[in-house]
């Protein structure tokens, strides 16, 4: 049986996290932490691509998360890659942002760099 990928939702709001578990088909051998290889390549029509890594977590060997938190609403497209040093196993699907009331990351605001505001709703 190959490894398992589950997603925590279809559809999540701006600024909440989609938390990606994937359950391999065997143990690791060696270190968990690090002989592991887990990226997703996440893109978004108008929000461009970024890569983001995994991590191990479990004690038992079986569970690998990857978090992403979406801040544009709208459709995004991901490739997950995972290995455990055999050949990679590839996942690919879609998810849904949905717009949200949430304020955002606090981010330095370009206009008063010792100051900061919230990337969504722009408040200081």
């Amino acid at each position: 049986m190959p490894t398992s990928l589950t997603a925590s939702a279809t559809t999540v709001d701006t600024f909440d996290f989609i938390e990606f578990a994937l359950h391999p088909d065997r143990l690791p051998v060696g270190n968990p932490f690090a002989g592991f290889t887990l990226r997703a390549t996440i893109s978004h029509t108008s929000a461009g691509a970024v890569t983001v890594s995994g991590f191990f977590d479990s004690a038992d060997g079986t569970v690998y998360r990857l978090r992403f938190m979406p801040e544009v609403a709208g459709t995004y497209a991901y490739t997950i890659t995972f290995s455990l040093g055999a050949s990679p196993e590839v996942f690919a699907e879609t998810f849904t942002a949905a717009p949200s009331v949430r304020n955002g990351v606090v981010r330095v605001d370009p206009d008063h760099p010792f100051h900061f505001k919230y990337s969504g709703s722009g408040e200081h």
